[in-house]
């Protein structure tokens, strides 16, 4: 037995290799790998997920901006978004650039706001209330952007204390407290636009309100090309088009996920995909007073709240300034869970430099290879409808351009968009007109006293500078309502429409002239009802006659509502843009032709009566006209001079050129800078300014008379100029050698 045992034990050790042989063959592999298959799997899984990730990361930006390009194009080819006009003019984009860089901007304000009381008086006024805990000169770098606001605007409370005398200060300080009542002001300038660029940065939500035509939806589209460029998410949207189920919509603006049907899934998508690109998505609607429809303003406040709701989301929104008090205000501020930034950017004046950079766009944008002189361009910028007016009524033109009508601009543009839109634009502007005339109203149209057709001209129309529409409320009614009503865009070309149509009306016939005394009793009508349109009706129908050479119309409105009106105006009335005050002096320069004897009469009037300090005006606004290759010049001036004989009055009459105090007058400390300007622009209108410089000179004496002589003789034989003087200014009863 033993043996037997003993020879078996061979065997089973033989078997047992050979299982373990079959188990480490391909039998063996196999089993393997399905034992660890589900391993494989895992990793397969993941693999493709984040294949899957990078590349829904990759296509949801490029998709998603996609979209939002073509609706840019759309807008570029239509001429609604013209690159580069009214961007980097004024502050509003490099605002928008703080609320986009954010924190990395933070340390700007910081380092601008620590730098504002950097000078002799800033160091005083930090010197004497160092101790008082209502106002810190400095901060962190590192302060939240709520500490930054909350000191910004707690400074600029204690700079308006320090204005009004309302702090405690040390009794030795009490001299200084009246330069520092006066830099107060100065501080403050500085201080409230970093308050504005703080609030940026603070704020996901920001409303953007303007009036028609200040370059909203050119501000909104080039802060989307901005955010394209740097590879941030922007769905670009216009109200109008926006559907009544406002959530659909945006999902379908978004372009990607098309398995994604429930908004919500879509928001928390959209939240993901942006956090995973340490990039916020913007969500920019363009003019939201568009859409009027009383679902969609229902559901706006709601998808707003929805939206804001996600810390990845910022939403970016522009409405017209007049339709925002009457109805969005409640809609996107009151009726909402998040707070906004609220800010108006109106029209407002520009520097030279922005409005030259204007014009280059705006006949880059319209093919105008013309040339338009300096008077032209300085019109023209003094209204910046007027400008895109005159750009789309010249489209591809190369005229040379050295005056322009107003009226006659209004008219072309007018007939230009009755051909584009395929309307009688004038028979609806005529009915327009025809209402307010019939109920004494010049500034709304209510929108019930306007047809279906003529609704469906308007909608045609609507976009360009004639008409717009808002909504005005009735809080005095029994029932507080609201009403839409049709406005005039351009007030002047309301006035030129108004003026016409009663014009017209007061026809016999297509060939007749109405009546003067009709004319006369019209005009004195518009003026007792103190009719807003009164002053720019009067300037067409002047200006209408005046072609004509009407002396006698013209003088009696020179008479009867100019002259009265300047007299009480006492020169507050004025257009800065030109220098011009008075009516009558912006009514007789604005279109350069041979002026009528009653012109002559009120210059006259002007240099000898000097009311309102007009003449300085007047002499400023020739200067300008010198300096500008303008149609007018000193000449007009040196006419009414040469009929003085009265020494006393020639030297009243030159003092009050240069007297009177202003901003917009010329000092005769302005004459060394004006004469060095005059080199660069011709011999004749240096000879003329030096004209009466010299005259200045043998009149009166100040201080720097003797370095402004002396810079006239290095080109110029003063000797020379004096004996022209002499020759053509003379006085009864004493020599023409009686100069000072």
């Amino acid at each position: 037995m033993w043996e037997i045992a003993l020879s078996t034990t061979p065997i089973q050790e033989s078997e047992k290799n050979i299982i373990e042989k079959i188990d480490d063959g391909w039998f063996g592999i196999i089993a393997s790998l399905f034992s660890n298959m589900f391993t494989w799997l895992a990793i397969l899984g993941i693999i493709i997920l984040c294949i899957a990730v990078v590349i829904t990361i990759a296509r949801y930006r490029k998709r998603v901006n996609g979209k939002s390009k073509e609706k840019i194009d759309q807008l570029v080819k239509e001429k609604k978004y013209i690159r580069g006009l009214f961007i980097e003019l004024n502050d509003s984009k490099e605002n928008l650039r703080y609320f986009l860089y954010r924190g990395k901007w933070k340390k700007r304000i910081i380092q601008d706001f620590n730098s504002v009381f950097d000078d002799e008086y800033g160091d005083l006024l930090k010197e004497v209330f160092r101790d008082n805990g209502d106002v810190l000169f400095s901060l962190g770098m590192y302060s939240k952007i709520d500490k930054v606001i909350e000191t910004i605007e707690k400074t600029r409370r204690f700079l308006n204390d320090v204005h009004n005398d309302q702090v405690e200060y040390p009794s030795k300080y009490q001299d200084s407290m009246v330069i520092f009542r006066i830099y107060s002001n100065k501080y403050d300038e500085i201080l409230l636009p970093l308050s504005k660029k703080a609030e940026y940065i603070k704020n996901n939500y920001v409303i953007l309100s303007g009036s028609a035509g200040n370059g909203k939806t050119n501000l909104l589209c080039s802060f989307s090309e901005l955010l394209f460029s740097l590879k941030y998410p922007c769905v670009f949207m216009n109200a109008k088009e926006m559907e009544n189920d406002i959530e659909r919509y945006f999902e379908e603006q978004l372009n990607f996920l098309k398995l994604v049907e429930k908004h919500e899934k879509c928001m928390i998508a959209v939240e993901i995909l942006s956090r995973l690109r340490f990039r916020p998505t913007y969500v920019i609607i363009d003019a939201v007073n568009e859409n009027n429809n009383k679902e969609f303003l229902e559901k706006l406040p709601v998808f707003l709240d929805k939206l804001l709701d996600k810390k990845y989301i910022r939403v970016l929104i522009t409405c017209r300034s007049e339709y925002f008090e009457a109805r969005y205000k409640k809609i996107l501020l009151e009726n909402m869970r998040h707070i906004a930034l609220y800010d108006n950017i109106q029209e407002q004046m520009y520097s030279r430099n922005a409005v030259n950079r204007m014009f280059d766009i705006y006949s880059k944008e319209f093919i105008f290879n013309g040339v338009l002189s300096l008077f032209v361009r300085n019109k023209l910028s003094q209204q910046l409808l007027l400008m895109r007016m005159f750009f789309e009524t010249h489209v591809g033109t190369k005229q040379i351009v050295n005056d322009m009508d107003y009226y006659m601009l209004y008219d072309k543009y007018i007939n230009q968009i009755g051909e584009q839109k395929q309307v009688d634009i004038r028979a609806f502007l005529d009915k327009i007109v025809k209402i307010m005339t019939e109920r004494n109203d010049y500034g709304f149209v209510s929108d019930k006293l306007i047809s279906e057709k003529d609704e469906h001209i308007y909608e045609k129309v609507d976009g360009t500078i004639l008409l717009s529409k808002t909504l005005i409320h009735h809080e005095d009614s029994i029932l507080k309502n609201e009403e839409g009503v049709i406005y005039f865009v351009f007030d002047e070309l309301r006035d030129y429409c108004i003026a016409r149509y009663n014009l017209m009306r007061m026809c016999k016939s297509q060939d007749d002239l109405p009546e003067k005394e009709q004319i006369i009793q019209y005009l004195d009508g518009l003026f007792q009802e103190e009719a807003v349109c009164f002053e720019g009706v009067v300037n067409y129908i002047y200006r209408d006659y005046n072609s004509r050479n009407d002396e006698q119309l013209c003088s009696e409105i020179i008479e009867k509502f100019i002259k009265p009106a300047d007299v009480k105006a006492n020169g507050r009335n004025y257009m800065s843009n030109e220098r011009l005050k008075g009516w009558g002096l912006r009514l007789i320069f604005q279109n350069s032709q041979k002026q009528l004897v009653c012109e002559e009469e009120y210059l006259k009037y002007i240099v000898y009566e000097n009311p309102g300090n007009l003449l300085s005006s007047l002499f400023s606004f020739l200067v300008l006209q010198e300096k500008e290759h303008g149609p007018y010049s000193l000449e007009i001036l040196f006419h009414f001079l040469r009929d003085i004989h009265d020494k006393k009055v020639f030297i009243k009459v030159i003092d009050n050129c240069v007297g009177a105090f202003g901003r917009d007058c010329i000092s005769h400390t302005d004459f060394f800078k004006i004469d060095e300007e005059l080199h660069d622009v011709s011999k004749e209108a240096l000879a003329r300014f030096r004209h009466f410089e010299v005259i200045f000179m043998m009149l009166f004496k100040w201080e720097g008379r003797k370095k402004l002589k002396e810079q006239i003789k290095r080109d110029c034989d003063i000797d020379a100029v004096k004996e022209e003087i002499r020759q053509q200014y003379y006085f009864d009863g004493e020599g023409n050698d009686d100069y000072y």
